[in-house]
């Protein structure tokens, strides 16, 4: 699959791998490492696997760029011939991972529906970040709303959410609250082998939930806190 992304990339093709969470992080991330794993990957519930009717596991789906399945079957049998027709179209990198939306829209100038789906992907982000500064997610609003801001360049949306960027620094404890829900996401429970660990992770988490209550880093604590608490007994 590495060979297949350095090979099509360049012309539209985006790979991304989807993992069950009947697997753990520990075991996705050993296998990317092991394999030199060169395109995203996520974990998913069972949804896609539903919608793209895998029965056996490796499997693949090709979806085309107006996001039709127009292939699946066994990643092995992926190639060149099946890639290349469902490339017509396509974005030279995918909408999520483009540098500047404004070449994204002038590379479509020639595709009227092409630019509709850029221009809808782009009010699906700004709205993105404008309900996460609305749900106090501070983090969320600074990283994605950053990245957000320099691909939009000199579009009229990039005011708006420079807007959203500027405004953490009215808010009160805004930086700690980055601070307190960047603790939690380093926290990772797939990889607490030790009681102790564990319980030194329970506590950063008390103290967030308790010097920043009402805050978006307090859900975030607490949401954690009840997966620890289920998983720390069975620490050594």
């Amino acid at each position: 699959m590495n060979k297949l992304q350095e090979e099509y990339g360049p012309k539209g093709l985006s790979i991304v791998a989807i993992t069950g969470t009947n697997e753990s992080k520990a075991d996705t991330e050993a296998w990317v490492k092991r394999f030199k794993v060169q395109y995203p990957y996520a974990y998913e519930a069972g949804k896609l696997s539903n919608h793209f009717g895998v029965r056996g596991i490796p499997a693949a789906a090709l979806v085309d760029a107006d996001g039709k399945v127009v292939w699946s079957g066994h990643p092995a049998e992926l190639n060149g011939k099946i890639i290349e027709p469902a490339l017509k179209g396509a974005l030279k990198k995918p909408i999520f991972d483009v540098p500047s939306f404004e070449g994204a829209l002038d590379d479509a100038k020639s595709d009227a529906e092409l630019q509709a789906k850029i221009r809808a992907h782009i009010d699906g982000r700004v709205a993105r970040v404008k309900a996460a500064h609305e749900a106090g997610n501070l983090l969320f609003v600074r990283e994605q709303g950053t990245r957000l801001h320099k691909q939009l360049g000199k579009l009229e949306q990039a005011a708006a959410v420079k807007e959203l960027v500027d405004g953490i620094a009215k808010v009160e404890n805004g930086e700690k609250i980055i601070a307190a829900q960047e603790s939690v996401q380093k926290i990772d429970i797939d990889k607490l082998k030790k009681k102790k660990d564990g319980e030194k992770a329970l506590d950063e988490l008390k103290r967030i939930v308790k010097e920043l209550p009402d805050t978006y880093a307090e859900t975030m604590a607490r949401a954690k806190m009840e997966e620890l608490v289920r998983v720390l007994p069975g620490l050594k």
